[in-house]
Formats: structure tokens, C-alpha cells, sequence
């Protein structure tokens, strides 16, 4: 089987983040899709994101009716250590041996990637699928500057041709600090989470 391993901090998991995973799905690169909230993402050290239960409360509200989708809590055990890509992947290939794993990274993070924790181990243990981002442009030069060749080439081949999704968590969580009203980028259970929670105002 072909796991795809979706890691990503969720705050909130928005329609974007759903029809990009479903697309990998539908277009057959993909059998399985494994969401992975991020307990302590190292990108963002001192940024303030909404607690982990909540976040991987609301990834699982807007997974549930979906079979090939499900939800990990994996990340929460190492706290309060950083949620590091290669550890996140090592446990994973433990837990399913038997079948090949795609860690699903967007093209910001292809052209960010060298600077991963243990990048090179990482590259090396499973396979990477990379959706188009806005306002990014790879490039197999841009890859080289930081890669062998052989390298460069496969994590640039790793590119999908699928539809850019406009969506960021940044702009709903700046949206919903004036109100929740009706939102488009946000399943209904999302929405109902976040009010009764009080989150993000």
C-alpha cells in the first residue's frame, strides 16, 4: 500500500489542506492518507499555535466520514521535544514495514528542504510527493545549489500536477478574530468546534 504521510500544524485544517489530500487520492498516487498534526513544529519556535488536542480534535472532525483518511497523535508523545520530520517518519516505518511511505511536503518546503534535520537520512527512507504552492518557482538549478545531482533530480520529480489551492490558515484565523461568519474554507464541524471553543479570537 502507498501511505501518505500529511504532517502539518493544522491551525485550522482548512478545505485547502482536504481537496489537495483527496486529489493525491483520485488521481491515484496515493492509496491512504495519514494526517499527522505537528505537537511542536521547529519552524515556528516562539510562534504562539492553538493546543495540540485541539488542533487534532479538528483534523479528526473533518477526516471522519472519509475511509481512506485518518488522523495520528504520534507527534504529541515526544513533548516537549521539537516534532522532527525524521522521527515522525522512522516511527512510521516501524509501525507499517510492509508498505511504502510519501511524506507529502508543499514547494515551499522543497526549496527549504536542505535544511531539515537529518535531511539526507530522511530523503533516503521514504518517497516524497511536493504540491505546487503560490508564488513558488522550483527549479531543477535552484534544487542543485543544494543537492548532488542525482539528488536534485529526484526531489524535483517528486513534483505533482495538481490544482493550486489559494487557502492559508493564516488568513481564516485573521478572518474569524472579527466574527464567525459563515465560512467557506472550513467543514461545517470545523466551524461548529472552533465557536464552541472560542478559538482564534
Amino acid at each position: 500500500m502507498r501511505i501518505g504521510l500529511f504532517g502539518g500544524t493544522f491551525d485550522p485544517i482548512h478545505i485547502g489542506h482536504l481537496n489537495l489530500a483527496k486529489s493525491l487520492i483520485d488521481k491515484n498516487y496515493l492509496d491512504r492518507i495519514i494526517f499527522i498534526p505537528a505537537a511542536k513544529p521547529p519552524h515556528k519556535p516562539g510562534k504562539p499555535i492553538t493546543e495540540f488536542s485541539q488542533r487534532c480534535k479538528m483534523v479528526e472532525l473533518a477526516v471522519k466520514d472519509i475511509s481512506y483518511f485518518s488522523v495520528s497523535n504520534l507527534e504529541e508523545k515526544r513533548l516537549p521535544l521539537p516534532s522532527y520530520t525524521y522521527d515522525t517518519v522512522k516511527e512510521f516505518k516501524k509501525i507499517y514495514p510492509e508498505d511504502t511511505l510519501f511524506l507529502i511536503i508543499g514547494e515551499d518546503s522543497l526549496l527549504q528542504i536542505h535544511t531539515w534535520h537529518r535531511i539526507k537520512e530522511l530523503i533516503s527512507c521514504c518517497e516524497i510527493i511536493t504540491y505546487p504552492r503560490p508564488n513558488e518557482n522550483s527549479s531543477l538549478e535552484k534544487l542543485e545549489a543544494f543537492w548532488s545531482k542525482e539528488d536534485a533530480e529526484k526531489l524535483f520529480a517528486s513534483l505533482v500536477n495538481l490544482k493550486l489551492y489559494e487557502v492559508s490558515s493564516t488568513q481564516i484565523r485573521e478572518s474569524l478574530k472579527s466574527g464567525y461568519n459563515e465560512n467557506k474554507v472550513l467543514t461545517s464541524e470545523v466551524l461548529d468546534y472552533i465557536k464552541e471553543n472560542n478559538l482564534y479570537r
